[in-house]
């Protein structure tokens, strides 16, 4: 297993947890017998797979690995999508080598859809080349390889409704979309965000700085800051402009988009949506929303004939199928569903289950515009 997360498997004792308990999942899995490497060094000790000792862990981030975007800048910090693939790939291959069950692996482009959710182009387009990236290294493996194998990608969804040709203004739009003015931009507006608000929070760090290596600190850290600058100073509105024309490649902002930024602490959007829309619309990108859509998705494989089952419009649990199949796994997937069902009795898979008295709206009919679908107490 190799990616970020690592807040999720160290115990809520540890600086920079997420887990709502004591437990320590990295020294579980130590014992447990696997090989644990949590920095750059570690991973290019794999050396590509060839120096894998399974099981193994790998997490490289506390949280999530930055964006391509900005992950390219930090290489020596952060593994690729396409390095860790092809390190698994290897490694499996090699553990695999007098074996007659051969292996599954599963790659995700996460970021993708973080991308889509936060409705920024310049994330999405590089997540989307670096899946690809990745993508084009295990049909080269599968080519070099003399074990039959199959490719299978595709989404659980679509993430931000993006739409191209956006209409901007009340009057007929024009057919133009301006996929050039992507290309100017350097960062993510997540990170960009991230250098506002450390400088406006007093840390005079110069974007280059910052980059990715130093993670969002918390709230409370910089309530802590001092001294910090006015939404209204000349200083930070000069700053702000020098972000948007260095990480954006923007050289026109508005005044309104410039005092939106500054005033981002107390804006209804938070600086990653406003970054994110600004140079959308410059590109005439649309989003219909900032969380899933209903837009299908596409299957892609490696052969025609192998995934022939999984061509034309498919039901997404006809995927797991297709794959159960291939890999005559169908007795064990069989046992292991049974065994889950056996140990749901009396447990509930999302947590606690609220009372209907608790559900505003369960979003079977329309109640209007902005009514927020949620519960009016979480306890």
């Amino acid at each position: 297993m190799l990616g970020g997360g690592r807040c999720h498997f160290v115990p809520n004792t540890t600086d920079g947890s997420c887990r709502h308990d004591d437990r320590d999942v990295i020294d579980l899995a130590k014992k447990k017998g696997f090989n644990y490497v949590s920095d750059r060094k570690g991973f290019d000790g794999l050396n590509f797979g060839t120096g894998v000792k399974l099981p193994l862990l790998g997490l490289f981030a506390d949280t999530d690995i930055p964006y391509e975007v900005d992950r390219r800048n930090m290489d020596d910090v952060y593994p690729s999508l396409d390095e860790m693939a092809r390190t698994a790939l290897t490694a499996l291959q090699d553990a695999t080598e007098d074996s007659d069950k051969g292996f599954f692996l599963m790659i995700e482009g996460s970021r993708i859809d973080h991308a889509g959710h936060g409705n920024d182009p310049i994330a999405q387009v590089h997540e989307v080349l670096a899946y690809d990236k990745a993508f084009s290294s295990v049909l080269d493996f599968l080519a070099r390889d003399d074990v039959e194998g199959v490719l299978v990608g595709t989404s659980d969804h679509e993430t931000g409704g993006l739409a191209t040709a956006r209409q901007l203004h009340d009057t007929y739009p024009e057919y133009h979309w301006f996929p050039s003015i992507l290309a100017n931009a350097s960062h993510s507006a997540e990170n960009l965000a991230y250098q506002l608000r450390d400088h406006i929070a007093g840390h005079h760090i110069s974007p280059i700085e910052i980059g990715i290596k130093n993670p969002p600190r918390s709230p409370a850290s910089l309530d802590q800051a001092s001294p910090s600058l006015s939404p209204d100073s000349p200083e930070l509105k000069q700053y702000i402009r020098h972000l948007l024309s260095t990480g954006l490649g923007i050289s026109d902002p508005t005044s309104t988009e410039i005092s939106r930024l500054a005033h981002s602490s107390s804006d209804p959007w938070p600086a990653s949506y406003i970054l994110a829309d600004m140079i959308s619309r410059r590109a005439q990108v649309g989003w219909t929303t900032h969380g899933h859509s209903a837009v299908d998705v596409n299957i892609y494989a490696s052969d025609p004939e192998q995934a022939g089952p999984l061509s034309g419009n498919r039901e997404n649990t006809e995927i797991g199928k297709f794959l159960s199949e291939y890999l005559d796994l169908e007795d064990e997937m069989g046992v292991v569903t049974r065994e889950l069902k056996e140990w749901k009795e009396g447990r509930e898979w999302m947590g606690k289950v609220l009372p209907d008295r608790q559900v505003r709206n369960k979003g079977d009919h329309y109640e209007g515009d902005f009514r927020k679908r949620g519960v009016l107490e979480c306890g």
